[in-house]
């Protein structure tokens, strides 16, 4: 479930709890690699957008259906792990229903489902945020597992936090942001100590205020067509700003 498109925490705490999956970052990005070359060989090498609607729906057979999940838009997604009866919303959000779902059914808001370039970054996050609860926390959704139901709000963010960390993996691989960045900074005549300093002289801003800086998230957002917090937060989770 995504109930907003939020930034990976530069500093989150690993999650650790006796009851859920626990996954430091390195098996997070090992994890969403293997599934990315698994579907586009090579693709984790290259800065391009990952085709990640094709990832879902053509290689996982996952269907994406655009419903609306809560009438004040606060829940923009949600993944199906086991036949189930949904509440949706119609019209305006005011008339309830509900809607008999199927195990691989990836819900998301309809409000999404545009082909503008903000809404269309925001969509392939959501996607890829799904993908990543899909892989990671399939046992805690088995029809004999009671703990989907009864989990904590502590517990449900360490498993957001999962699959938001997943879904910057698989949509921004590392060695392919990596190789994106150095190439920026050899046209722009830039070095990374550089870039550091401007960072610090900033009062660590997290989102780089200055030109120089909002330029390469800029660019590194539009590269790998993904939502500009979660690509400056994916710069500092690899220690390249």
């Amino acid at each position: 479930m995504l109930t907003r498109p939020s930034p990976i925490p530069a500093q989150a705490k690993e999650p650790n709890h006796s009851r859920i999956p626990h996954y430091n970052r390195e098996t997070l990005e090992l994890s969403a690699t293997i599934i990315l070359e698994n579907s586009c060989a090579g693709m984790s090498k290259k800065p391009k957008p990952i085709p990640v609607e094709q990832i879902a729906q053509k290689d996982l057979k996952l269907k994406i259906d655009y419903q609306v999940l809560s009438p004040d838009k606060s829940i923009l997604s949600l993944m199906i792990f086991n036949k189930r009866t949904v509440r949706i919303y119609e019209g305006s959000g005011s008339k309830e229903k509900l809607l008999l779902a199927e195990r691989g059914d990836l819900l998301i808001d309809p409000s999404l489902n545009r082909e503008e370039r903000e809404l269309t970054f925001k969509r392939r996050f959501v996607i890829a945020h799904e993908i990543g609860h899909w892989f990671l926390h399939q046992s805690l959704h088995k029809p004999q597992s009671s703990l989907h139901e009864t989990i904590s709000s502590t517990e449900f963010n360490l498993l957001e936090w999962q699959a938001d960390y997943w879904a910057s993996c698989l949509l921004m691989p590392r060695t392919a942001v990596r190789r994106m960045f150095e190439e920026w900074l050899y046209r722009h005549k830039l070095s990374h100590s550089y870039l550091l300093g401007l960072q610090n002289s900033q009062n660590q801003n997290h989102y780089g205020s200055g030109q120089i800086l909002q330029k390469l998230i800029a660019s590194v957002a539009d590269t790998f067509q993904v939502p500009v917090k979660v690509a400056a937060m994916r710069l500092y989770q690899l220690k390249l700003l």
